[in-house]
């Protein structure tokens, strides 16, 4: 059974273009659930991919908890 979608289908093109942006992934299944640990190297410290996120967005998302991607998708949209 997989996460629910609910709410990261509000989202569509954002993950697309962040996903493809902040991980270089043009494939991928994403859910309510998911997170920047899901996505990202784990032999890159998960602070290149806040400074990545700082970069492209503008917005600093370390204390996210969790790193989840639908509540970085939503402060995205918030900017």
């Amino acid at each position: 059974e997989c996460a629910p979608t609910d709410e990261i289908d509000q989202y569509d093109e954002l993950a697309d273009e962040f996903i493809l942006e902040i991980f270089g992934i043009d494939s991928f299944m994403i859910t309510d659930e998911s997170s920047i640990s899901d996505f990202r190297d784990r032999t890159e410290p998960v602070e290149a991919v806040y400074q990545r996120i700082q970069e492209a967005y503008g917005i600093d998302v370390r204390d996210i908890k969790g790193g989840y991607l639908v509540d970085i998708f939503k402060r995205i949209r918030n900017v």
